[in-house]
């Protein structure tokens, strides 16, 4: 397994090392879950007061993973809610946004589900719920995406879990938005969309050698960073991976600025022409 500079991770086995493996903590992820009710009629919001805080505990309080390799994941997870109740359920319609706070942000705004204060959520192999599978669903696309970081192609095994949930959620109650998401996860998991995930495990691998091998760190980013525009060039409108150029853009300046290698600048140039100016400065006319 790769080393992974992350602060968590150095915590997590820094724990292994000091105390019986008994006492690791596998939970990984910590979700900041806020509701936004401003479109639920005042006389109907008591029935959502609690709903913030069930789902923040769905999240948090389980081990979506079992491995520590991935230190601490933490999420901002925005839910905007609006109230289409039927005369026999009460039924909403939500716009969701989580992201990792860095390069991985999702937004759906075809959520649909059905609510009752009284609803208490477990998490169930195979057992669809319109409310909590969706986000079972993005949080083991961030997952995927996470793991993708730490070894080749490592996170399809959290991918592999979206893709069956949206394969469930096509057939639910409530289908709308289901199909988007099927084939979100379907070009995640595709061949165009595998060159990019290679080369952020590419750049990854590149950072674990920071202090050990500055040059192979170089040597090994910059390959990242070619698999990565070969991935865009492929499919200009991957938003996976021109978000991820926009998140490391800064970082990835900072790691080539005094090494000499204009061929980085010119692909980000090309990668993130919002940026262009910036990325000239480090290119000798």
């Amino acid at each position: 397994m790769k080393k992974i500079v992350r602060a968590g991770l150095f915590f997590a086995l820094l724990v292994v090392f000091l105390f019986p493996r008994t006492a690791v903590f596998a939970q990984v992820v910590h979700a900041d879950i806020k509701l936004h009710l401003e479109k639920i009629p005042m006389d109907h919001r008591h029935k959502l007061a609690d709903l913030q805080e069930k789902l923040t505990a769905y999240v948090n309080d389980y081990e979506w993973t079992d491995d520590e390799d991935l230190g601490n994941l933490y999420l901002n997870i925005q839910i905007f809610l609006q109230d289409i109740s039927s005369n026999f359920e009460d039924r909403y319609a939500g716009q969701f946004l989580i992201s990792n706070n860095s390069d991985l942000q999702f937004f759906d705004k075809h959520w649909r589900f059905n609510y009752s204060p009284g609803d208490a959520f477990y998490h169930q192999e195979n057992a669809f719920n319109p409310l909590t599978s969706l986000i079972d669903f993005y949080v083991n696309l961030i997952l995927g995406g996470e793991y993708d970081k730490i070894d080749k192609l490592a996170g399809t095994k959290y991918y592999i879990i979206s893709q069956d949930i949206a394969h469930q959620g096509r057939f639910g109650r409530f289908p709308e938005g289901w199909e988007r998401r099927q084939d979100l996860v379907d070009k995640i998991l595709g061949e165009n969309h595998k060159i990019f995930r290679l080369g952020v495990d590419a750049y990854y691998l590149g950072i674990s050698y920071q202090d050990e091998n500055p040059k192979l760190m170089l040597k090994q980013c910059a390959k990242g960073i070619h698999l990565i525009a070969q991935a865009l060039q492929k499919d200009p409108q991957d938003q996976i991976a021109r978000q991820f150029v926009k998140s490391h853009s800064q970082e990835i300046i900072d790691m080539f600025k005094k090494s000499g290698n204009e061929e980085v600048f010119k692909t980000l140039m090309q990668l993130d022409p919002e940026h262009k100016a910036l990325y000239s400065k480090y290119i000798q006319e």
